[in-house]
């Protein structure tokens, strides 16, 4: 399940001010994430998954190919933090708060190895991909080392207006983005279907993206998951659904079907 995340992270802009008092620390998150690593404690590292992720976490996770050599670096790593930078990115119409948590050396002299950490509302970091990677240097050292806070989710709640979701409308053009890093624009409902057919354990989620509405579905062992925003809306489904479902819902979304919010109980 292990891709080069960091290629997203190509525009570095940089931002100030603290983070909000009273929440967990980045840097407690990230030793949280390693500490699974290291016991391989699945609970404890679903609990800092998002909630694309959380249902690709099992028991076997830690027995997984892709990350085996990240493994053998946690075992040695000394339990300290060394540094955290950030970064503000664009992905599926949000904008998303990046942290690198830099915990130790790599073997190349010229990389670290980082914790990757994400938040969409300044509140809740959640780790992204495995949540383990290397990083350069230098490319580490051009990001920011202060967070820009912008709105709580309380704030941003406030601020928007009342949306009936059902009532887009079933004309809406999407782009589509893939986990491997796959780009399509102006997709038809047969790429969206063809796409979505595609996804493994490696290349685990398809996401579909209209201005500021997306929406993304995630494969696991066990059934697909989804999460989204729409009108200024966020919603997760609650339970997996099966692959049948699933297609039957991502075809009502995308063609505007009204009935689509039935295909799955969503907490919003």
């Amino acid at each position: 399940m292990k891709r080069t995340i960091v290629l997203i992270l190509i525009a570095v802009i940089v931002i100030s001010t603290n983070l909000f008092a009273g929440l967990p620390k980045v840097e407690d998150i990230a030793k949280e994430v390693l500490k699974a690593y290291k016991t391989k404690d699945v609970e404890l590292l679903k609990k800092n998954a998002s909630g694309m992720l959380i249902n690709a976490i099992s028991k076997s996770y830690f027995q997984d190919k892709g990350i085996q050599d990240d493994l053998k670096v946690v075992e040695n790593w000394d339990g300290n933090i060394k540094e955290i930078r950030y970064v503000v990115e664009n992905m599926m119409g949000k904008k998303i708060t990046m942290a690198m948590v830099h915990y130790s050396d790599a073997a190349d002299s010229k990389k670290i190895n980082v914790v990757l950490l994400s938040t969409m509302d300044n509140e809740k970091w959640v780790f992204i991909g495995s949540g383990l990677s290397t990083e350069k240097k230098e490319n580490f050292e051009k990001m920011s080392k202060t967070i820009e806070a912008g709105e709580t989710k309380a704030q941003a709640k406030s601020t928007k207006k009342k949306v009936v979701r059902n009532k887009r409308e079933s004309n809406k053009k999407f782009d589509l983005e893939m986990f491997s890093g796959d780009n399509f624009q102006k997709v038809t409902q047969e790429k969206v279907i063809e796409c979505f057919n595609t996804l493994n354990d490696d290349n685990f989620f398809v996401g579909l993206s209209s201005k500021d509405d997306w929406i993304q579905v995630a494969y696991s062992d066990n059934g697909y998951s989804f999460e989204g925003n729409e009108g200024g809306v966020h919603f997760a489904s609650k339970d997996l659904l099966s692959k049948e479902k699933a297609i039957q819902f991502l075809k009502d979304y995308y063609t505007g079907n009204t009935d689509w919010e039935s295909k799955a109980e969503f907490d919003k």
